[in-house]
């Protein structure tokens, strides 16, 4: 991230870390730019949200989320990084089998305040963390390379294809 060390007091991070491929590096740098007891506000789907996991399912599958996780994954993720003050849940759906036929507003009032207070049940979590000054981040220098630099080595027949063109 390109922001001096300890310049950010609040970092927001909506709908994002599951798309990143380095949760530590990500993780890390956040909690480099954060001013001591800086705040991180982070919002993720929860892989093991409970009416899926009950039908031997993930919830979020898809092929952009990289770093898919449950709950307790992303709890351990941050707790050596962070102090978490507070951690949500919140239900964008109970299971994609039931999220039609479900018509009981108290049942789905009841549900979402289950999910509230204990976020591993929630498809979605919402945390807010406080930046812990006894760790210290790693660096990380990231590298771009185009598909023409040396450091690329490929391996049989390759074709360059327009994007656009290929959708």
């Amino acid at each position: 991230i390109r922001l001096k060390d300890q310049s950010v007091d609040i970092f927001f991070t909506g709908e994002c870390i599951e798309h990143v491929e380095n949760t530590d590096a990500f993780l890390d740098e956040i909690h480099r730019i954060l001013t001591p007891n800086g705040m991180l506000i982070l919002t993720t789907p929860n892989a093991d949200a409970y009416l899926y996991q009950v039908q031997g399912e993930r919830y979020g599958v898809g092929p952009e989320h990289v770093a898919l996780m449950g709950y307790r994954e992303l709890h351990g993720y941050l707790n050596h990084r962070f102090e978490i003050l507070n951690a949500k849940g919140f239900n964008g759906s109970f299971h994609y089998t039931l999220d039609n036929k479900i018509e009981d507003l108290d049942f789905s009032k009841n549900w979402a305040s289950l999910c509230a207070e204990q976020p591993e049940l929630g498809t979605g979590v919402v945390v807010m963390a406080r930046r812990r000054n006894d760790y210290e981040s790693k660096r990380y220098v990231q590298q771009f390379h185009h598909h023409s630099s040396p450091e690329i080595i490929y391996e049989g027949p390759w074709h360059s294809v327009h994007l656009h063109k290929s959708m």
